[in-house]
């Protein structure tokens, strides 16, 4: 059978791919799927793919990944001819809007090129003097003020367009890796694939191999910002990443205990510190015991989506979960969970109480 399914890509999907200048090939089986057909186009440092396979868990799923997991079209097809319907509907898709968009990525001006890893090599230094003369440095800085500086300097990208905003995305890029560099653990090094990058020569570091351009290009490419202080920690080795954390969160027991906590403690909870559960660590717990009923709210982290947080309050309402990685997000949560406990959460604890 799977013979006949690459047959029917092949006979579908392959003039048309083959046309665009891909390739087809297959490989073996794999743990949990058993690939179909694999068409790459490869431009300088760039391989598109478009890759078809079946899972060996479900044999009925089958998979089509358009070179970007989040567009992956899953079908399932108990009979070849649900399956041939499958790959004509792919195949149209892939007409009508994945080949343009792969075009228009090959061709785009935020895309990284071998020359363009050449002259960010070839005119590092000349680079960084440029920026320096633009946005002025103190030497002084440690990387986190450094990293903070670039946050705010990338604001004037929306000021440039076509070569000054490329020439301006070079400039950035070069200070950042000069930053990178002021860590002991980072070095430049140019890959065999002719590309510049930030390594790390500590494993525990979680950004260990960082292609700084493109870093930088991709972003402006796709209208985010590159939040570069946020990296920080992901920057450090284990030890120094580990204080950071638990700074950070020393921090978000202060925000807890300063916004939550004084109309806590009037309505007559006091604060304590409750055991850790599996899976979530206490940060800031109150709670107040009236004849033989003891009732408690708190917020926790989630100690397996470490990005999460929540607030119990004692049964009255649902775990409220929230991001909370940045400190500013995690404040204004709080904010929330406080503007609920004073509307609505501590007359419902009180009824409960009193009840």
């Amino acid at each position: 059978m799977k013979n006949k399914y690459r047959e029917l890509i092949k006979k579908i999907i392959g003039p048309e791919a083959e046309k665009r200048g891909f390739t087809y090939s297959c490989s073996g089986a794999l743990n949990f799927t058993k690939p179909l057909a694999i068409y790459t186009k490869k431009d300088e440092n760039l391989t598109l793919m478009i890759y078809i396979y079946q899972s060996r868990l479900d044999e009925t799923q089958f998979v089509f990944d358009c070179g970007n997991m989040l567009q992956q079209k899953k079908y399932k097809c108990e009979t070849l001819g649900e399956f041939e319907d499958a790959v004509k509907e792919v195949n149209a898709y892939l007409i009508e809007e994945r080949y343009s968009e792969m075009d228009r990525y090959l061709e785009s001006p935020f895309r990284v090129r071998i020359k363009d890893d050449e002259k960010l090599r070839d005119e590092f230094n000349e680079l960084v003097e440029r920026f320096e003369e633009k946005y002025p440095v103190d030497e002084s800085w440690n990387v986190l003020d450094m990293l903070k500086y670039l946050d705010r300097c990338y604001e004037d990208a929306d000021k440039y367009q076509g070569d000054e905003l490329r020439e301006f995305l070079f400039e950035i890029a070069a200070e950042y890796g000069k930053t990178l560099l002021k860590l002991p653990h980072m070095k430049l090094e140019w890959s065999d694939d002719n590309r510049l990058f930030v390594k790390s020569k500590d494993s525990s570091v979680v950004m260990r191999l960082i292609h700084i351009l493109d870093f930088i290009f991709s972003v402006r490419g796709n209208n985010h910002k590159p939040n570069f202080a946020d990296q920080y920690p992901m920057l450090l080795n284990y030890i120094d990443r580990e204080k950071i954390y638990e700074e950070l969160e020393n921090r978000r027991c202060e925000i807890v205990k300063e916004i939550i906590g004084f109309e806590a403690e009037k309505r007559g909870f006091t604060y304590s510190c409750l055991d850790d559960a599996p899976l979530k660590k206490t940060l800031v717990a109150y709670s107040r015991t009236h004849e033989n009923q003891t009732q408690t709210i708190s917020v926790y982290h989630n100690k397996v989506m470490t990005n999460m947080y929540g607030f119990i309050c004692d049964k009255i309402c649902e775990d409220k979960v929230f991001g909370g990685t940045k400190l500013e997000d995690f404040e204004k949560n709080i904010k929330k969970i406080n503007e609920y406990l004073l509307s609505t959460g501590y007359d419902e604890l009180d009824k409960v109480l009193n009840s």
